[in-house]
């Protein structure tokens, strides 16, 4: 029994409903589509895995792209299957993996990998390395978003590129090898969908990427497979406004910025310039001890580069001797807050004292209104939300906020002015909270049980036992057998 499963990144019910996409539409009336809870934070970082594992962050460990260190620096997290089995591992016979976000390392598999972002694809075995420069699907498609945050749209274009390189790779695959199972992620749409919803004309710039998709999807639907499914990690929503929220822990002294210097100014302009170049691509992508000495030279010359009144800033940014709260990691509708406590190296909050000031945190926060209505829908306690993962030694944030609809948290914005402002071209679009599942399968017992699965209150950490009771399989997770 063949099967194919089409990740979608970014993938949401309301924008296909608003455009004309032949195959989502043969889904919506041969067999299921709707939306399906994602997790917090609605990130990919988190929810790419989970779906890999029908596990929440708790259980795979990975909270977003990055986590905090001891000394307040960033760091990446991948999804390591030899840590954690993907359940595409439990099919047998051949596979075809092409471009599984946070699998960054090729590994043996009874059919073909090719890795997926953030670094360049590799694959397994190495001579399909050769397709994918033949094809065109090599890198990272950073140029075309660096356009686009300048405001140039050629940036469209080369996002576009890439994606349809993959699209043809990706059928060639399917025609020329054997395969039981395939999976395809396309995830150059929620790059995009970050500027374009934030277009006049939103669906001129939309409607492209999605059109990849569902040309790929229309071949899936004509192919061998018997089973056709399209999986989305989050959804996307507008944004309205943006909510400074480290500004908001200064004003309500739960955090400080350390003093500005006589050479601010220019130490400022001169660090922003530096961090928004390609030399940012090229730390991100240093080793660990590498990255760590270039950060401590790079603060020792422009760490008190902060402008008073308005600026952009960063974790060294903040007097961490006097500050007990802070924002960071998260900068999307779901913020997250670090309680800057003994797992950090000037860390000043006692144990004790940590749940007052979370509760005071809480309560500050659902009262922040923007004319006459409160913009923070839900406040989540990160022990409760991550459960046994704390006992890990990793530094995990200990209050989720969750924005309302239309609403997304800075967490690099200062203003001594204002609490909120209109989010950039490049947050035009966020991420929001419901992803979309959809499918058909050419066995119509199998087909009629496919059809009630929206009605179940489905989740992404859902999908991967529910794909694997078509092959008869089982594992141990947390997600649920919707079949």
């Amino acid at each position: 029994m063949k099967t194919i499963l089409i990740g979608a990144d970014g993938g949401t019910k309301w924008v296909i409903d608003n455009l004309k996409l032949k195959g989502f539409e043969e889904l919506k009336e041969e067999g299921f589509f709707g939306e399906i809870d994602s997790l917090l934070p609605f990130q990919s970082e988190p929810s790419w895995p989970s779906i890999y594992t029908g596990n929440g962050p708790e259980k795979h460990g990975i909270i977003e792209f990055f986590y905090l260190k001891k000394d307040y620096e960033k760091d990446y997290k991948y999804f390591e299957v030899n840590e954690t089995k993907p359940f595409w591992d439990e099919v047998k016979g051949k596979k075809i993996i092409v471009n599984p976000p946070l699998i960054v390392k090729p590994y043996k598999i009874n059919g073909i990998i090719i890795t997926g972002w953030p670094y360049p694809p590799k694959s397994y075995p190495k001579d399909i390395q050769s397709l994918t420069k033949k094809f065109g699907f090599v890198g990272e498609e950073i140029e075309g978003e660096n356009l686009l945050r300048k405001g140039n749209r050629k940036g469209y274009k080369l996002l576009l590129k890439r994606m349809k390189n993959m699209k043809e790779l990706s059928i060639h695959l399917l025609k020329n090898y054997e395969f039981d199972f395939g999976f395809f992620v396309f995830s150059e749409m929620d790059r995009a969908q970050h500027f374009s919803l934030g277009e006049k004309d939103w669906k001129k710039y939309t409607y492209p990427f999605y059109k990849v998709v569902d040309d790929f999807l229309r071949f899936c639907l004509n192919s061998e497979a018997e089973n056709i499914f399209v999986v989305s990690d989050h959804g996307f929503q507008k944004m309205k406004r943006k909510f400074l929220i480290n500004t908001f822990l200064v004003k309500k002294n739960f955090a400080k910025l350390k003093e500005p210097s006589k050479l601010s100014k220019v130490k400022y302009q001169i660090r922003e310039k530096i961090m928004r170049s390609s030399l940012r691509k090229t730390y991100d992508r240093m080793p660990q001890l590498l990255r760590s000495f270039t950060r401590k030279i790079f603060m020792l010359g422009f760490s008190s580069g902060t402008v008073a009144n308005v600026a952009r800033i960063h974790s060294f940014d903040f007097d961490m001797k006097k500050t007990k709260v802070f924002a960071s990691v998260s900068n999307s509708p779901v913020a997250m807050l670090f309680i800057n406590d003994s797992r950090f190296s000037k860390g000043i909050v006692k144990e004790e004292e940590k749940e007052k000031i979370k509760e005071s945190v809480k309560n500050a926060l659902l009262n922040v209104k923007e004319k006459n209505e409160k913009i923070v829908e839900r406040i989540v306690d990160g022990k409760e939300y991550y459960k046994e993962l704390w006992k890990k030694g990793i530094i995990l944030p200990d209050l989720l906020v969750v924005a309302k609809d239309g609403y997304f948290f800075s967490i690099y914005d200062y203003n001594e002015q204002k609490l909120f402002d209109k989010p950039e071209y490049a947050k035009g679009g966020d991420h929001y909270k419901k992803a979309i599942f959809a499918g058909f399968s050419k066995d119509s017992e199998l087909n009629k049980k496919l059809k009630s699965i929206i009605s179940k209150n489905p989740s992404i950490i859902d999908v991967a036992p529910t794909i694997l009771a078509i092959y008869k399989k089982r594992i141990n997770c947390e997600g649920r057998n919707l079949l």
